[in-house]
């Protein structure tokens, strides 16, 4: 008896040790693909001022959307779809509040300053 609670407990702590790590391997997950989101919106933010910039972001891969898209792809491949779509959603939000900071940075906290407005 006392060797069935025994290996329960290992089980128990197993499953539970195992459930942190795949948290963990989310988190880095976001992390990689946040990077290629928070290129991909530079990209185009500064697309707005200089339309010629989405040319020369172009790689053997294609342009910025592209590589953003090939990249989420090897990230989130192999993952049962309900997680890569949360790991997808959490690195955009991640990414969007992001450049969303570094651009207050460079303008201030004015939205109309932000856009697209031609000097």
């Amino acid at each position: 008896m006392i060797n069935r609670w025994k290996t329960a407990l290992v089980l128990i702590c197993a499953v539970v040790a195992n459930g942190r790590s795949l948290a963990a391997d989310d988190d880095a997950l976001v992390r990689i693909l946040a990077r290629a989101d928070i290129a991909h919106n530079f990209a185009f933010y500064c697309a707005q001022f200089d339309p010629s910039i989405i040319d020369r972001t172009r790689s053997a891969i294609g342009d910025m959307q592209a590589l953003m898209l090939h990249i989420r792809s090897e990230v989130v491949s192999g993952l049962p779809e309900p997680e890569a779509f949360r790991v997808v959603v959490r690195s955009a939000n991640a990414a969007r509040a992001e450049a969303l900071v570094a651009v207050r940075k460079l303008y201030g906290s004015n939205p109309s300053e932000e856009t697209c407005s031609p000097r």
